[in-house]
């Protein structure tokens, strides 16, 4: 038998992603309200000294992370976020079978348990807002 092997990779956690949001939000004021040689002095001062504390390592955990889910789960072909079409498929065959007595082998297979299918599809959710 093959021995399977795997990697993991660090989370961004919530507070990461939102200080890496409102540092870009600060930053992209700054840049758009810039009108002398004076601003641009300043907003090297501001990055120079916010970037390693509100983005730091964590911005590479987040856009490893949108990387990893948009490879793996979304639909390549569309130009928004969406299910692969084998996902949407397993989900709409899960939905099915949710009520039933009785699940089909393939189904149980992919999803022992619906919480499970219930928590990817709330990730999911999150990013679609």
């Amino acid at each position: 038998m093959a021995e399977k092997t795997g990697m993991t990779a660090a989370k961004a956690t919530p507070a990461d992603v939102d200080q890496m949001r409102d540092f870009l939000f600060e930053l992209e004021q700054m840049v758009e309200n810039a009108r002398h040689d004076d601003d641009i002095e300043k907003i090297g001062r501001f990055c120079h000294s916010h970037f390693p504390s509100r983005c730091g390592h964590h911005y590479q955990r987040i856009l490893f992370g949108y990387d990893t889910l948009i490879e793996n789960a979304c639909d390549p072909t569309l130009s928004y976020l969406d299910w692969k079409p084998e996902i949407k498929d397993a989900i709409t065959a899960f939905q099915h079978c949710v009520h039933a007595d009785e699940k089909p082998a393939a189904v149980k297979a992919v999803f022992p348990a619906q919480n499970i299918l219930s928590r990817f599809a709330g990730l999911f959710s999150a990013f679609r807002r």
